[in-house]
Protein backbone atom coordinates (compact mmCIF):
# COMPACT_ATOMS: atom_id res chain seq x y z
CA UNK A 1 0.00 0.00 0.00
CA UNK A 2 1.36 3.23 -0.94
CA UNK A 3 0.97 6.51 1.10
CA UNK A 4 -0.75 8.32 -2.28
CA UNK A 5 -3.38 5.90 -1.36
CA UNK A 6 -3.05 6.39 2.28
CA UNK A 7 -3.77 10.00 1.65
CA UNK A 8 -6.56 9.85 -0.30
CA UNK A 9 -8.50 7.92 1.75
CA UNK A 10 -7.01 10.29 4.93
CA UNK A 11 -9.03 13.38 3.03
CA UNK A 12 -11.62 11.77 1.80
CA UNK A 13 -12.86 10.52 4.96
CA UNK A 14 -11.64 14.03 6.79
CA UNK A 15 -14.06 15.84 4.03
CA UNK A 16 -16.75 13.49 4.26
CA UNK A 17 -17.08 13.45 8.32
CA UNK A 18 -16.96 16.95 8.33
CA UNK A 19 -20.19 17.51 6.11
CA UNK A 20 -21.95 14.80 8.68
CA UNK A 21 -20.39 16.56 12.01
CA UNK A 22 -23.51 17.09 13.13
CA UNK A 23 -25.59 14.04 12.68
CA UNK A 24 -26.17 10.81 15.03
CA UNK A 25 -25.42 8.21 12.47
CA UNK A 26 -23.59 7.69 9.38
CA UNK A 27 -24.54 7.60 6.00
CA UNK A 28 -23.88 4.92 4.19
CA UNK A 29 -20.98 6.27 2.02
CA UNK A 30 -19.73 7.85 5.10
CA UNK A 31 -19.74 4.37 6.66
CA UNK A 32 -18.16 2.84 3.51
CA UNK A 33 -15.33 5.38 3.64
CA UNK A 34 -14.71 5.05 6.57
CA UNK A 35 -14.07 1.56 6.38
CA UNK A 36 -11.98 1.63 3.56
CA UNK A 37 -10.09 4.04 5.57
CA UNK A 38 -9.88 1.44 8.33
CA UNK A 39 -8.77 -1.12 6.34
CA UNK A 40 -6.18 0.68 4.39
CA UNK A 41 -4.41 2.02 7.83
CA UNK A 42 -4.24 -1.60 9.07
CA UNK A 43 -3.73 -2.69 5.99
CA UNK A 44 -0.48 -0.43 5.79
CA UNK A 45 0.55 -0.79 9.31
CA UNK A 46 0.91 -4.36 8.92
CA UNK A 47 2.95 -4.17 5.67
CA UNK A 48 4.72 -1.50 6.64
CA UNK A 49 6.44 -2.47 9.87
CA UNK A 50 7.46 -5.30 8.57
CA UNK A 51 8.35 -5.38 4.52
CA UNK A 52 11.95 -2.80 4.88
CA UNK A 53 15.05 -5.17 3.59
CA UNK A 54 17.60 -4.34 6.23
CA UNK A 55 14.27 -5.38 9.00
CA UNK A 56 13.49 -1.53 10.09
CA UNK A 57 10.48 -0.81 10.83
CA UNK A 58 8.68 2.17 8.70
CA UNK A 59 8.12 4.77 11.36
CA UNK A 60 4.85 6.17 9.81
CA UNK A 61 2.62 2.84 9.84
CA UNK A 62 4.18 2.09 13.26
CA UNK A 63 2.74 5.00 14.51
CA UNK A 64 -0.82 4.48 13.71
CA UNK A 65 -0.50 0.38 13.74
CA UNK A 66 -1.99 0.33 17.76
CA UNK A 67 -5.09 2.85 16.58
CA UNK A 68 -5.51 1.15 13.67
CA UNK A 69 -5.90 -1.93 15.40
CA UNK A 70 -8.35 -0.23 17.72
CA UNK A 71 -10.51 1.04 14.70
CA UNK A 72 -10.92 -2.30 13.50
CA UNK A 73 -12.21 -3.48 16.60
CA UNK A 74 -14.40 -0.88 16.86
CA UNK A 75 -15.87 -1.13 14.03
CA UNK A 76 -16.31 -5.04 14.13
CA UNK A 77 -18.13 -4.69 17.38
CA UNK A 78 -20.30 -2.05 15.69
CA UNK A 79 -20.98 -4.27 12.54
CA UNK A 80 -21.70 -6.63 14.64
CA UNK A 81 -24.22 -4.93 16.47
CA UNK A 82 -25.93 -3.57 12.96
CA UNK A 83 -24.49 -0.16 13.87
CA UNK A 84 -22.05 2.31 12.64
CA UNK A 85 -19.72 4.67 14.68
CA UNK A 86 -21.45 7.57 14.86
CA UNK A 87 -19.58 11.16 12.94
CA UNK A 88 -18.37 12.18 15.94
CA UNK A 89 -16.21 9.19 16.64
CA UNK A 90 -15.01 8.38 13.68
CA UNK A 91 -13.87 12.41 13.82
CA UNK A 92 -12.42 11.43 17.08
CA UNK A 93 -10.47 8.37 15.49
CA UNK A 94 -9.29 10.62 12.97
CA UNK A 95 -7.49 12.67 15.25
CA UNK A 96 -6.17 9.96 17.33
CA UNK A 97 -4.21 8.63 13.98
CA UNK A 98 -3.73 12.08 12.60
CA UNK A 99 -2.10 13.13 15.75
CA UNK A 100 -0.13 9.67 16.13
CA UNK A 101 1.48 10.40 12.39
CA UNK A 102 2.54 13.93 14.10
CA UNK A 103 4.61 12.42 16.43
CA UNK A 104 6.74 11.18 14.06
CA UNK A 105 9.95 13.03 13.40
CA UNK A 106 11.61 11.80 10.21
CA UNK A 107 9.05 9.66 8.35
CA UNK A 108 11.94 8.09 6.06
CA UNK A 109 14.44 7.69 8.15
CA UNK A 110 16.42 4.72 6.56
CA UNK A 111 15.21 6.09 3.15
CA UNK A 112 12.95 2.80 2.44
CA UNK A 113 9.77 4.13 3.05
CA UNK A 114 7.08 3.23 0.16
CA UNK A 115 5.71 5.35 -2.47
CA UNK A 116 4.32 8.71 -1.65
CA UNK A 117 6.13 9.29 1.91
CA UNK A 118 7.09 12.73 0.64
CA UNK A 119 3.85 14.12 0.63
CA UNK A 120 2.74 12.48 4.08
CA UNK A 121 4.14 16.02 5.85
CA UNK A 122 1.96 17.91 4.22
CA UNK A 123 -1.37 16.04 4.19
CA UNK A 124 -0.76 15.69 8.33
CA UNK A 125 -0.67 19.66 8.26
CA UNK A 126 -4.10 19.39 5.97
CA UNK A 127 -5.66 17.03 8.61
CA UNK A 128 -4.62 18.48 11.83
CA UNK A 129 -5.74 22.06 9.81
CA UNK A 130 -9.41 20.49 8.89
CA UNK A 131 -10.28 18.43 12.12
CA UNK A 132 -9.23 21.75 14.23
CA UNK A 133 -6.10 20.42 16.44
CA UNK A 134 -4.66 22.82 18.17
CA UNK A 135 -1.30 21.38 19.09
CA UNK A 136 0.08 19.47 16.62
CA UNK A 137 3.30 19.39 18.83
CA UNK A 138 5.08 16.07 19.79
CA UNK A 139 2.40 15.39 22.00
CA UNK A 140 0.43 12.77 20.38
CA UNK A 141 -2.22 10.87 21.59
CA UNK A 142 -1.79 7.22 21.53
Amino acid sequence: MCYYCIKKQLLATADEVLLEIESTEASTSLQSTYECLVDALLSSSKWGCHRTKSYHADPLPFSYSVVASQMMEELSRSNDEGTSPPPRRIIENLARVTRRMLTVDDINPHGEAVLGVEVMSDVLKTLANKLGLEDTDKDGDA
